[in-house]
């Protein structure tokens, strides 16, 4: 069941984001389209199929895998349900480079993300009472 709600999830995902470009495409004037948006969608809806698809012909499988050939349900149940956990895990942390290679306000939401917490470890390690371990010995 999982293996069919699997196939019907990327079909969705594929249907809908080729309506996305469709409609975009349609509603905007020539140059005028935001491809930089439309782009992240897209990418990540690749990214989320590559990384489903392993986990779908798993579970599609294992309905034709009989516990009589043991060496191929070995295979099957240990290995390549490992390597398709695995590759979901892989896949998704995709996502990051995706977003910090094409939006700029991602990129200035980690920037400011990265000084904020500067700027708090530096107040942190620079306060007056902050004693090492040597200083305080001393004591």
């Amino acid at each position: 069941m999982v293996g069919i709600g699997g196939v019907f999830v990327t079909i969705l995902t594929v249907t809908s984001n080729v309506m996305l470009i469709v409609v975009a495409r349609r509603v905007t004037r020539p140059g005028e389209v935001r491809w930089q948006g439309i782009l992240v969608v897209v990418l990540s809806a690749a990214v989320f199929l590559l990384s489903a698809l392993p986990g779908t012909l798993y579970f599609l499988g294992s309905y034709f895998v009989g516990k009589n050939q043991p060496d191929v349900f070995r295979v099957w149940h240990v290995q390549f349900y490992r390597f398709s956990t695995f590759w979901v895990l892989i896949i998704t942390t995709f996502n990051f480079y995706i977003y910090t290679l094409t939006l700029t306000s991602f990129r200035e939401f980690l920037r400011s993300g990265i000084r904020t917490i500067k700027y708090l470890l530096i107040g942190c390690f620079s306060r007056e009472d902050f004693l090492t371990a040597e200083e305080h010995n001393e004591d």
